[in-house]
């Protein structure tokens, strides 16, 4: 094997060789591009994963423009291993979702001591020994989770953690990271290896990353944990690859022409192809020395230059772990010690008021800049003025503070001895800060009463374009700032009636970009309801409830009680006209009062109208798992507001989906209900697979039900199945049905399915 200087040395002549033959027009030869790629990844891994460069970086730019050079003149010579791709592809449109073929799952939680003997307990009793277990202890660090797919040899997918059950593929992105090998370093790679494991920026990396923003007068990155994500899920690679991203592997997915007999095993073999693995795991005999590493870690992770919220324990024998197995969404066999929250003093400088886009007014202590955990904390939520006063917080108090969570900065209590003697009591506001508007005071929140409120205006749009609502890519908080400011919008309802000449005349904001967005944009208007329904932003309605809602109501119209042309036929014309002239709904007509233009006797008719037809729609909301009174208030207020129906009115002229239209295909006219949790998709994916093929979900067991599908740990819908005497299925059949299942379904017919035994507990 050739030490440092030969390499170098080698680097040095074979530069000059292969510039010579460009100049001369002559096409070098595949060994002499190879031995240049392998130089290349040598001095790759000395300055990125060594962290100890050997040449200069002129020396080692020459080397790889010289093989950008050779590439593009000679593509026939370019490889899928070559450390070219680390430069970045071109961007994508969007990241496709791939599908794990071995899970993601997620760890349960050890939050003491206690815990993790508990845990050794159930482990040595589910083997059925009493010898103290090996465990490998690894530090849980704080970025994102992905899956590297080799093929003999060669990286062939970069897959986030996404669900645990499906991904993002970020293949073009992972190639950008240099501690990443493109090619595994071994003369016999199995056909199939995937290694898992966590991406993420270390502290000095994570700073050098904020300086630079700053000195591009672009928005810093509030930590490590959120620069490491957005830097893996760009659609342009190229940002990935200026982004100084770290990977350390931490568990195998699907193998195949290889098996190791430990974790340590696979974490050494990793390493031996090429892999950088974290230098403090350790392998641990018995559950004291877990404890001990545990204890030592907690008391020294200011140490760390890298960003970590515990530790990963891990049964190290792969038979042990097999014999294990798994619950629902974790292993048996690994259990994830989180940190105590650091808390350090800090002091108070000033209290402001935001305004959310509910027109909640919520305190928010600005506090003198001080580390928690890695990150920067500056502000801290004091939530409410009942907060205030029961922290007694002042301007220029002394704070304990923590990372609740090790996320959210929050104060734990004022230090009293070291409060200023001329401090004054904080006070909330009775006009909005923003707008100007009447504060009124609901249960313990102050509130906003200015629907158009430019804070409120931008908290939704905020809302109805993330991720989990509409997925407008590329509308971000600062450009949703400029367009509210700018008049171009004043509710979501007017994204849809942007234009290109209204985005370009905006900084920063070219005609790509523009082109990008208005494509999103248009994107979003075929979303399934549920996300529509979450993405209206409706109090206490989460991702959960507006799923289980839409399930129940097939439409917008339908939720909000509408008023239809059904519903106008049996009344007057001049009537019918002026009830359409003042109301979108039935919740609008019970709520206010009575215009001029419509006679008393009618009113009351109208009322009375509008009280059966809510009726129907609140009862059907009661029957929906989760929801209580709050919620259906909520709901209720919302689709009251001739606000709410404003915009919908805008999203339905734009072409937005607002109903659901119902498929047909082998399960039309069937009814399911889930419980419990299955191993093979999400239950969201599991009801959108039935409505694809007809079906109906509903979110509670009637007779009208006609398949009761039940997973893992399942509630109290089973045992109403068996009462009612619904069919009970369990996941393979259901599996089978949909035409998922091992064997599928031949010539349309449907498995007859079977009654299930109730299961057994699990461990």
């Amino acid at each position: 094997m050739k030490n440092a200087e030969e390499i170098i040395e080698e680097g040095r002549k074979l530069y000059e060789k292969l510039t010579k033959l460009l100049k001369e027009g002559k096409k070098p030869s595949k060994e002499d591009v190879e031995k240049l790629r392998e130089i290349i990844e040598f001095h790759n891994r000395q300055y990125f994963v060594l962290d100890n460069p050997i040449i200069s970086d002129k020396e080692y730019d020459g080397l790889f423009h010289l093989l950008l050079k050779i590439e593009e003149k000679y593509p026939e010579l370019k490889t899928p291993d070559s450390p070219t791709h680390r430069v970045g592809a071109p961007p994508r449109k969007d990241l496709p979702t791939v599908r794990h073929k071995v899970p993601m799952l997620s760890l349960d939680n050890a939050f003491d001591f206690d815990d993790l003997r508990k845990f050794d307990q159930r482990v040595k009793s589910l083997l059925g020994i009493e010898e103290d277990i090996e465990y490998v202890c690894e530090h849980k660090l704080d970025g994102l989770a992905i899956s590297l797919r080799y093929e003999n040899g060669i990286l062939v997918l970069g897959a986030t953690r996404g669900d645990g059950i499906e991904g993002e593929d970020v293949t073009p992105n992972v190639k950008t990271i240099k501690v990443i090998p493109l090619r595994l370093k071994t003369d016999n790679p199995p056909r199939v290896v995937e290694v898992r494991g966590e991406v993420f920026m270390r502290y000095k990396d994570f700073e050098e990353l904020n300086k630079r923003q700053r000195e591009r007068g672009e928005k810093e990155f509030s930590n490590p944990r959120n620069a490491a994500a957005g830097s893996i899920r760009q659609l342009d690679p190229s940002i990935t690859a200026e982004r100084p991203l770290f990977f350390y592997p931490y568990a195998f997915g699907e193998l195949d022409g290889i098996r190791f007999q430990t974790h340590y095993e696979f974490l050494k073999w990793a390493e031996s192809v090429g892999f950088l693995i974290n230098p403090y795991t350790k392998v641990c005999k018995g559950i004291e020395e877990v404890i001990e590493y545990c204890d030592y870690w907690t008391k020294h992770r200011d140490k760390l230059d890298y960003p970590a919220d515990g530790v990963v324990v891990k049964v190290n024998r792969i038979d042990y772990q097999e014999i294990l197995g798994f619950k629902a969404r974790s292993p048996r066999w690994a259990i994830a010690y989180k940190f105590p929250a650091e808390v350090k003093e800090t002091v108070v400088e000033d209290i402001i008021v935001s305004v959310g886009r509910t027109g909640v007014l919520t305190p928010v202590a600005i506090l003198k800049p001080v580390v928690l955990d890695g990150a920067v904390v500056t502000r801290a939520s004091l939530h409410n003025e009942d907060e205030i006063k029961r922290l007694d917080v002042r301007v220029g108090d002394t704070v304990l503070v923590h990372r609740a969570g090790q996320v959210i900065p929050e104060v734990l209590e004022v230090v009293k001895d070291k409060r200023p003697k001329d401090s004054k009591p904080f006070q909330m506001p009775d006009r909005c800060p923003v707008c100007g508007a009447p504060v009124v005071k609901e249960g313990a929140y102050h509130k906003c009463t200015g629907f158009r409120c430019p804070a409120q205006v931008k908290g939704r749009i905020k809302h109805f374009a993330s991720r989990d609502g509409m997925d407008i890519e590329g509308l971000g908080e600062k450009l949703i700032e400029t367009l509210v400011d700018k008049g171009l919008v004043s509710d979501v309802g007017d994204l849809y009636y942007l234009k290109m000449s209204d985005l370009v005349s905006l900084e920063r904001m070219g005609e790509k970009s523009a082109s990008n967005l208005l494509k999103a944009i248009e994107k979003s208007k075929s979303r399934p309801l549920y996300k529509l329904i979450y993405a209206l932003g409706i109090p206490l309605v989460g991702q959960k409830t507006a799923s289980l809602i839409a399930e129940q109501f097939h439409s917008i119209y339908e939720l909000g009680g509408y008023i239809s042309d059904e519903d106008v036929k049996q009344l007057p014309t001049d009537i019918a006209r002026v009830l359409r002239k003042h109301f979108h709904s039935w919740f609008e007509v019970l709520s206010a009062d009575k215009p001029e233009d419509i006679p008393e006797e009618w009113w009351k008719k109208l009322r009375e109208m509008a009280r059966q037809k809510t009726q129907d729609i609140i009862n059907k909301l009661y029957s929906i798992e989760g929801v209580g009174d709050e919620t259906v208030g909520a709901i209720v207020k919302t689709f009251s507001q001739s606000g709410t129906w404003e915009v919908i009115d805008k999203l339905q002229k734009a072409g937005v989906k607002l109903k659901e239209e119902q498929k047909e295909g082998k399960l039309s006219g069937k009814t399911f209900v889930f419980t419990g949790s299955l191993k093979s998709m999400s239950r969201t994916e599991a009801a959108d697979a039935v409505r694809s093929l007809g079906g109906r979900v509903a979110s509670s067991v009637s007779k009208k039900v006609d398949y009761v599908v039940v997973g893992e740990n399942p509630g109290s819908k089973y045992d109403k199945a068996l009462k009612l005497g619904v069919r009970i299925i369990n996941e393979d059949e259901f599996l089978r049905l949909i035409g998922e299942g091992k064997h599928g379904e031949e010539n349309g017919e449907e498995d007859s399915g079977s009654a299930i035994q109730p299961p057994l507990p699990l461990g």
